[in-house]
């Protein structure tokens, strides 16, 4: 697809973007933009970023994400995914980061006919929040050029805005090797086998045919579908378990850090 234009701002932490978070809740202040670029980094597209941040959430999409390898860093694009007529509103898949949003659900109007109803939410009912593709943290804005045609030399594969890269690397140490992929739907982490523990999985023996879903899409408590994740391991809870075990974004372990 042609090239849009760049999600640029602030590069910020994860400590940064949630005491940013809390102080807007604090200040009533409801346009933020935030969206994760890496493990250690999130942009902050609010003081320094440019028109894309005004781009509104579809379900039906005209535009994706994609992050690219540039001079060996990050960036992200917008790059369309069809042809966009003159004066149409230029518009992406949000998604909600969980960990970030706390109890707010964010109601979708976008219209469109495979509109979900919420942001982040998987298209099956009572689906969880997708959070390998929950990257925009918490947006408000209305309307969203250069152009140029974009080989995949320097293209890092991603899913439309994916909080973890859709590459041959480990989510849990960032490493390559032997990965086994998570087959959530929409959901782009892979892992080492050594990377990851869970209780009665037994990857040595493991067919290739089989289907495994990573942790951070059931509770671990009861196994049934969560709703948020520790931002710093794949600790997830549903509503009945996160409040013993969550302390904000993180779980009781990383919360004492």
């Amino acid at each position: 697809g042609e090239f849009v234009n760049e999600y640029v701002g602030e590069l910020i932490t994860y400590e940064e973007t949630e005491r940013r978070v809390k102080l807007a809740r604090k200040n009533n202040v409801k346009d933020f933009y935030f969206l994760v670029l890496d493990k250690d980094r999130v942009i902050d597209a609010g003081p320094r970023g440019n028109l894309s941040r005004f781009a509104n959430h579809s379900c039906d999409p005209n535009l994706r994400t994609e992050k690219w390898n540039i001079t060996g860093d990050l960036r992200v694009g917008l790059f369309a995914v069809r042809a966009i007529e003159a004066g149409e509103e230029l518009t992406f898949e949000y998604g909600v980061e969980s960990e970030f949003r706390g109890d707010t659900i964010f109601h979708c109007l976008c219209g469109a006919e495979t509109c979900t109803g919420f942001m982040g939410r998987s298209k099956k009912l009572g689906g969880v929040p997708s959070l390998a593709d929950s990257t925009l943290l918490s947006t408000s804005g209305s309307n969203g050029t250069s152009n140029g045609r974009h080989s995949n030399k320097n293209r890092i594969r991603t899913s439309n805005i994916t909080g973890e890269l859709d590459a041959d690397t480990c989510f849990g140490c960032g490493l390559t090797g032997q990965l086994i992929a998570c087959q959530m739907s929409k959901c782009s982490r892979k892992f080492h086998p050594k990377c990851i523990k869970v209780k009665g999985q037994s990857f040595r023996n493991r067919s290739p045919t089989q289907r495994w879903i990573c942790p951070s899409h059931r509770c671990d408590v009861c196994g049934i579908d969560a709703n948020i994740a520790c931002a710093d391991c794949l600790s997830s809870f549903c509503d009945e378990h996160r409040t013993e075990n969550m302390r904000g974004i993180y779980c009781l372990l990383h919360g004492q850090e």
